[in-house]
């Protein structure tokens, strides 16, 4: 699987996250019967982090 991550930090207070998350689209199960965990597939994330 392969993913990616990222940050902004806009100021000292405010932070950006984002990321894609199994860029591949692999699905181990589908791959390994031994490998019982149903993964997600590929998918995005976006977060904000604000401190007061």
């Amino acid at each position: 699987m392969v993913s990616v991550y990222g940050d902004y930090a806009f100021n000292e207070h405010t932070t950006l996250q984002f990321g894609v998350e199994n860029i591949t689209d692999v699905r181990l199960a589908d791959e390994n019967g031994e490998y019982a965990f149903a993964d997600e597939g590929l998918h995005y994330f976006l977060g904000l982090t604000a401190k007061f």
